[in-house]
C-alpha cells in the first residue's frame, strides 16, 4: 500500500522543495539603537600594528638593557623588578584606545621610571636602560592589541547611520581623534552634553546631519565656540553663526563680540533648533563662514 504525500495545511508557507542557500536563512538583523543614547562606532583610521622590524627591535631592546644593567653592577632582583614594571605600564598605557594619550602616557611613564633608578647613584643609573627598553616593548606590545581591538570592532559594530537612511531623523556623530560615537534624534540634554565635550576638549568635533542639511559644531585656539551650516552639505552655500550681538554693518562700529559663555549658549541653542527643523535658527545673527 503506497504512501501519500502530505498535504500543505491550510495558511502554511509554500516552498519548491529546494534548499535555499544559508545567507539567506540568516539575514543579518539590524540592531535597534537605544533611544537617545551615543553608540559607539568603530574607531577611524583604525590603528595598524607596528611594523615587524619595531616589534623585532622592541623585543630585541629588552634583553640587551637588561645586560646592560647587569653589567654595569646592578642587583639582578632590582634589575628584574624594573623589567617588569616597564614592561608591564608600557603594555597598558600603550594600549589605550585614545592614540595621543598612550603616546604621552607612554613617554611620562617611562621618565617616572627612570628617574628613581638614576636618583640613588652610579651603579643603579644603568637600570636607566633596563627601564627604556621596558616601556618601549611594552608599548608595541600594547600597540599589537590595541590594533587587534579596532580591528574587531570594525568587524563586530555597525557601521555609521547614513542620513538618507533615517528621513526625517537627526544624526549626531562625536568625533575625538580616531574615536566616534553617534545618536539619532538627540535630545536637547545630549546635544547640551555633546557641547559640553567641546568645552572640555574631549571631542573635538560635533557633527549633525538631517536629510542633505548639515551642522558643524568646533572650537579652535582663536575662537571657543562656532557653527557652520548649510542645507545642502554638497552643494552649500555654509553659514556661519556670528560672534557678535549683532550682523556688522559696513561704515559702522563693529558690534561688541561675544564671550565664551554666551557663544556656548548660542551653539546649544542652533544645534537643539536644527535637531529639531534642519534649518538655520532665526534667533542668531548668520553670516557667510569667514576665512581662518
Amino acid at each position: 500500500m503506497g504512501s501519500t504525500p502530505d498535504r500543505p495545511r491550510p495558511g502554511a508557507p509554500q516552498h519548491d522543495g529546494r534548499r535555499r542557500p544559508r545567507q539567506q536563512e540568516r539575514r543579518p538583523q539590524q540592531r535597534q539603537q537605544p533611544a537617545d543614547a551615543l553608540r559607539r562606532l568603530a574607531p577611524s583610521p583604525a590603528l595598524a600594528p607596528p611594523s615587524v622590524d619595531r616589534l623585532v627591535l622592541a623585543v630585541a631592546a629588552l634583553p640587551v638593557g637588561v645586560a646592560a644593567s647587569l653589567f654595569g653592577g646592578v642587583t639582578p632582583g632590582l634589575v628584574v623588578f624594573w623589567a617588569v614594571v616597564a614592561v608591564f605600564a608600557g603594555t597598558v598605557t600603550g594600549s589605550r584606545r585614545h592614540r595621543p594619550d598612550a603616546v604621552r602616557l607612554s613617554v611620562t611613564v617611562g621618565v617616572l621610571l627612570v628617574v628613581p633608578t638614576v636618583a640613588p647613584g652610579l651603579p643603579e643609573a644603568w637600570n636607566v636602560l633596563t627601564t627604556s627598553a621596558g616601556v618601549f616593548c611594552g608599548a608595541s606590545l600594547g600597540r599589537v592589541l590595541r590594533a587587534r581591538a579596532d580591528a574587531r570592532a570594525v568587524r563586530e559594530l555597525d557601521p555609521p547611520t547614513r542620513p538618507e537612511d533615517v528621513p526625517g531623523r537627526t544624526v549626531l556623530r562625536l568625533e575625538t581623534d580616531r574615536l566616534r560615537w553617534e545618536a539619532v534624534d538627540p535630545s536637547a540634554r545630549l546635544l547640551e552634553k555633546a557641547v559640553r565635550r567641546l568645552r572640555d576638549q574631549q571631542a573635538y568635533q560635533v557633527e549633525l546631519r538631517r536629510g542633505p542639511a548639515g551642522m558643524f559644531l568646533l572650537r579652535e585656539s582663536a575662537t571657543p565656540y562656532f557653527v557652520v551650516q548649510a542645507d545642502d552639505v554638497v552643494a552649500g552655500p555654509w553659514h556661519e553663526a556670528l560672534d557678535t550681538e549683532t550682523v556688522p554693518v559696513e561704515g559702522r562700529p563693529h558690534p561688541r563680540l561675544l564671550g565664551a559663555r554666551e557663544l556656548r549658549r548660542r551653539s546649544l541653542s542652533a544645534a537643539v533648533h536644527f535637531a529639531r527643523t534642519g534649518g538655520r535658527t532665526p534667533d542668531l545673527p548668520w553670516g557667510p563662514v569667514r576665512p581662518r
